[in-house]
């Protein structure tokens, strides 16, 4: 098999159109490359965005169980004050 250029500066300088030639192939491999990567990198951010969605939902739901739990607590302790300090059961020495 024969070389078409005798040595390595001659096949860089591709008789003085190297500059087009490589820079033009620089391009095109870059391209490439980020055609390749890009879709990766949207890949793990969205999964990144989704976790903490997901996490941001159910702190969400622990919030508001909580205080739905704070509310129930609450009213029945007003419930049972109010029982025990209802007329009815005072004394008439308290009024």
């Amino acid at each position: 098999m024969t070389m078409y250029f005798a040595n390595f500066d001659q096949l860089i300088a591709m008789g003085g159109h190297g500059v087009y030639v490589w820079s033009a192939f620089a391009v095109t491999v870059a391209a490439m490359l980020w055609l390749a990567v890009a879709p990766v990198i949207k890949h793990r951010a969205l999964l990144n965005d989704i976790q903490r969605d997901s996490q941001r939902n159910r702190q969400r739901q622990r919030d508001s169980q909580r205080q739905d739990q704070n509310q129930q607590a609450g009213q029945s302790a007003a419930v049972s004050n109010a029982t025990t300090d209802s007329p009815s059961n005072q004394s008439e020495e308290d009024f």
